[in-house]
């Protein structure tokens, strides 16, 4: 693990330095790294990196700063797409202080945030959801495959985190193939599928967070039951995707298994 520190003279432009000085590292090493720094303080900016290129992994200087401090985090994608679940789990799940969190394409262009993050806790379930999202949307339409979809995918659980109000989510989207393809049914699908599954999902929560009661299969198949029949979008999404793929499982029944094990 390397670490480094980088002094702030000037604590209005340190998002701007924080981009640059991330940016600057990426293209020296080729690896993944983490910036972040203290939005209350905003006199430092601490750097990290595994020296590998596929993945980044957090020091003790960065966690202490994550964990203790309301901080703001940067780090580069060199697949330049959007957040992954792994994203999710790995920052907003184990450090419910940061407030804004940022991944910069490799490419310099492509870049994705999430800003006024107002509902950390909500995260604590988006680990548990992970499993479900990878097996029924990458699984279903087969995004590892096609760069197109998991790209779609990724976007599309931005949206879905903006949509609910979980966070505010902007993207700079440089991607040629996907804009090529954006308006193709496939990816509107990919995308549109996402977005409603993780509404379904806070949804779902919610509803247990009202009623104080447990997720177990004997309150949730109801809840799935009632948001699928009245969600046009998911209706469609399930659709059409067995329309492309027909040998696909009923998505419905696989997701009620999968809903079960969030118990």
């Amino acid at each position: 693990m390397r670490d480094e520190k980088i002094p702030v003279h000037t604590p209005e432009c340190i998002e701007k330095l924080t981009i640059k000085t991330l940016m600057d590292r990426v293209t020296r090493t080729g690896n993944e790294w983490i910036a972040a720094y203290s939005e209350n303080t905003k006199k430092e900016i601490l750097l990290c990196t595994e020296c590998s290129p596929k993945f980044c992994g957090v020091s003790s200087d960065v966690s202490c700063l994550l964990s203790t401090e309301e901080s703001s985090v940067y780090h580069n994608h060199p697949s330049n797409k959007p957040f992954s679940s792994s994203d999710f789990t790995n920052f907003l799940y184990n450090y419910e202080r940061i407030i804004s969190f940022h991944a910069c394409g490799n490419d310099g262009k492509s870049v994705f945030s999430l800003s006024n993050i107002c509902n950390n806790d909500i995260f604590n379930k988006i680990s548990e959801i992970e499993i479900i999202m990878q097996n029924i949307i990458t699984g279903y339409l087969f995004c590892q495959s096609d760069p197109v979809l998991d790209y779609a995918v990724r976007h599309g659980f931005g949206l879905g985190l903006d949509k609910n109000g979980i966070a505010k989510y902007e993207y700079n989207i440089h991607n040629m193939q996907y804009d090529l393809r954006k308006n193709n049914p496939d990816v509107q699908i990919a995308q549109i599928f996402t977005v409603d599954i993780i509404t379904l999902f806070l949804e779902i929560i919610e509803f247990h967070r009202n009623k104080n009661k447990n997720l177990d299969m004997h309150t949730v198949r109801p809840v799935v039951h009632n948001i699928l029949n009245n969600n046009v979008n998911f209706k469609v999404c399930v659709f059409r995707t067995h329309q492309l793929n027909s040998c696909q499982k009923d998505i419905y029944e696989s997701l009620s298994n999968f809903k079960f094990q969030m118990q």
